[in-house]
C-alpha cells in the first residue's frame, strides 16, 4: 500500500499549468497501439532506490514522457516522491499503470511547449531530480530548446537532471522526430551523441562525475519491449546514451 503524501499531488497541493495538455501533433498520440506510451511498463525501483542512497535527503522526481506512470509509481513504492508527465492521453483512457493505480500522481501534457508546476501561492516547484527515458527523439527539433526551459524553471543548482536518448530509429514505431533513417551504423550513433551533447551544453553543465559514480540500475526498456523488437527483427545499430546534467550557476 502507498502512503498518500500530502506534498507533491497533481491537482491538490500543486497544480500543473499549461494550454498544452496534449501532444496533439505527436505520432505517439495519434497511433498510440504502437507506441511506447501504452507499451512502457518499466520499472523504476532499483534506480530510485540508488537515487536516495547515493543523495540522501532529495526525495522528489519529475519524470517527463511517464507513459503508463509505472516508473513514478514504482518509485513511489520505495519512498521517492515522484510525479509524471506524458504528451498522450492513451495510458489514462485505457486505464493502465498509475493512470487507474495511483492516478493523481500523473497527468498529461505537451512538454515541448512551456508549463508550469506550481504551489498553492503560484511559487514554482523545484524537483531534485528530473529524468526523461527515451523521449527527447520524439520531440521536434524546434521544440527541445523550450523542453529544455521546461527543465531549468523547474530545478535549482542542487537538482540532477537524467537524459536518456535513443540514438537508434525505431522502424517498428517510426515515432522519433529527430532521427529519420532506418538503419544507423556506428559512426553515424557517435554524431548523433555529438549533436545531442552540443544542445544539452547550451542549457546544462553535463556532470560525467556524477554518471561514473556508481553502476547505476537505469530505468530501461520492459523485457516485453525488447521481445517485441527481437520478434518484428529489428535490424539496427541502436544505442541509449544517459546524460547526467546540474543547472548552470548564475
Amino acid at each position: 500500500m502507498i502512503k498518500n503524501s500530502k506534498n507533491y499531488f497533481f491537482n491538490k497541493d500543486i497544480f500543473l499549468v499549461t494550454q498544452n495538455p496534449l501532444a496533439i501533433d505527436s505520432k505517439d498520440s495519434q497511433y498510440p497501439i504502437d507506441s511506447g506510451c501504452t507499451h512502457d511498463f518499466t520499472n523504476g525501483t532499483d534506480f530510485a532506490l540508488d537515487l536516495m542512497k547515493f543523495f540522501p535527503g532529495k526525495k522528489t522526481l519529475l519524470d517527463l514522457g511517464t507513459a503508463t506512470g509505472t516508473v513514478p509509481l514504482s518509485m513511489r513504492k520505495v519512498g521517492l516522491i515522484a510525479v509524471g508527465l506524458e504528451g498522450s492521453d492513451a495510458p489514462r483512457q485505457q486505464k493502465l499503470g498509475a493512470w487507474t493505480e495511483y492516478w493523481n500522481i500523473t497527468a498529461t501534457c505537451n512538454i515541448g511547449k512551456p508549463f508550469k508546476i506550481i504551489d498553492i501561492e503560484g511559487n514554482p516547484i523545484i524537483f531534485d531530480f528530473v529524468t526523461a527515458w527515451g523521449v527527447i527523439e520524439h520531440i521536434p527539433l524546434k521544440d527541445i530548446p523550450i523542453v529544455m526551459n521546461n527543465i531549468l524553471n523547474h530545478t535549482n543548482k542542487d537538482s540532477i537532471i537524467i537524459l536518456n536518448i535513443d540514438l537508434g530509429y525505431n522502424p517498428i514505431d517510426g515515432y522519433h522526430m529527430l532521427w529519420k533513417n532506418h538503419r544507423v551504423i556506428k559512426d553515424e550513433c557517435q554524431e548523433r551523441i555529438n549533436i545531442i551533447r552540443r544542445l544539452l551544453s547550451d542549457f546544462f553543465i553535463i556532470d560525467e562525475r556524477l554518471k561514473k559514480l556508481t553502476k547505476w540500475r537505469y530505468c530501461r526498456p520492459t523485457k516485453v519491449e525488447m521481445e517485441t523488437n527481437l520478434k518484428a527483427k529489428v535490424n539496427i545499430y541502436s544505442g541509449r546514451s544517459y546524460w547526467w546534467l546540474k543547472k548552470k550557476e548564475g
